[in-house]
């Protein structure tokens, strides 16, 4: 592939990704921003002739369904991979919000709940770093446990099989001498089968050996 072509299609597999992740970061401002439709309709004194019947108004109406389709559209941004900083639009919306009702059942002073819901959000993002922060830790004490069972059942394997194969090759080594010696047919014989029946139970002790360390480390 030419080399122009190749940096063109690396541009433009690059400008994809960051319309999408711009799309999605649209989305969860949008998200956040949503939620304030009835303040702008209460700011623009939009009256309509519909008569709800549930709610005592179209202000009511919108907030109650952009409550959901909020959540809806923040759930969906994030098959986008929008940019993380975006998610503060929602943050303080539903911060700003949780307050007002803190204020309203009279948990907080009325004068005091921008400052509250400022504390709510420095709180949450606080939560969130120190959530990642353990599960980081926990991560790498997972890993470093695996690793040391890995290290030691790999060490063991290679001693063992070293010990193995060293064994074979003496066994092999005293076939050859055997071949050398003076003996006669029958003493040759017996022998040879005394050393294959050794060799056969130096490979059951090697395969019960590594049975028996790897069940130990699975059982860690």
């Amino acid at each position: 592939m030419p080399l122009l072509a190749l940096s063109h299609q690396r541009t433009s597999a690059g400008l994809e990704i960051t319309l999408t992740r711009s799309f999605g970061t649209f989305l969860v401002l949008l998200s956040g921003l949503l939620v304030y439709t009835d303040k702008f309709i209460e700011y623009w004194n939009i009256q309509i002739e519909y008569q709800f019947k549930y709610y005592p108004g179209l202000d009511v109406f919108l907030w109650s369904v952009t409550q959901t389709i909020s959540i809806l559209l923040l759930t969906f941004s994030f098959f986008f991979k929008p940019y993380k900083w975006a998610c503060i639009s929602p943050m303080i919306v539903f911060s700003i919000q949780i307050s007002y009702i803190w204020r309203d059942e009279k948990w907080i002073q009325g004068d005091y709940y921008l400052l509250y819901t400022l504390i709510f959000i420095i709180f949450f993002v606080l939560t969130v770093y120190l959530a990642k922060f353990a599960i980081a830790k926990v991560s790498q004490l997972i890993t470093k446990m695996r690793d040391k069972r890995v290290n030691k059942m790999t060490d063991f394997i290679t001693e063992v099989r070293n010990e193995h194969y060293a064994k074979l090759l003496e066994s092999a080594d005293m076939l050859d001498i055997m071949d050398e010696q003076p003996y006669n047919i029958f003493e040759r014989h017996q022998l040879k089968s005394a050393l294959y029946k050794d060799r056969i139970n130096m490979t059951r002790k090697f395969e019960f050996r590594i049975i028996q360390v790897l069940y130990e480390v699975d059982s860690k």
